[in-house]
């Protein structure tokens, strides 16, 4: 299994526990930071979740012992994020057609781009 399937496997899984499934509720604020709407509100994260996963596999190399790491920072608040709604946040990922494709994802540049509301 290559390095971006590992990492898209380890994302998956991530999302799928309760210590980022916490940290989405302590960290979804009641508007989008962009333009405002209080509607399909989501969590994007301010440090990509690829590169995050990936720094943690280059130090690592093992699928457990990322996850482990992954899960823990969540769960004690060391990832960064900012609400957006779902349209806000598709444009912080343009290149993702999919919010799951972890793999796609982080092979583009992205900047957020911050209006006031």
């Amino acid at each position: 299994m290559g390095r971006n399937s590992e990492i898209k496997t380890i994302a998956t899984s991530l999302r799928a526990s309760l210590g980022y499934d916490q940290w989405v509720e302590r960290n979804l604020a009641s508007k989008c930071l962009c333009c405002g709407s209080t509607t399909k509100l989501q969590v994007h994260h301010i440090t990509n979740l690829y590169h995050l996963l990936l720094g943690l596999w280059k130090l690592y190399g093992d699928r457990a012992t990322v996850l482990d790491h992954a899960v823990t920072l969540h769960a004690e608040d060391r990832v960064e994020a900012i609400t957006l709604c779902s349209d806000c946040h598709g444009k912080q990922h343009p290149f993702r057609g999919d919010i799951e494709d972890v793999a796609r994802f982080g092979q583009a540049r992205r900047r957020l781009q911050l209006s006031s509301p």
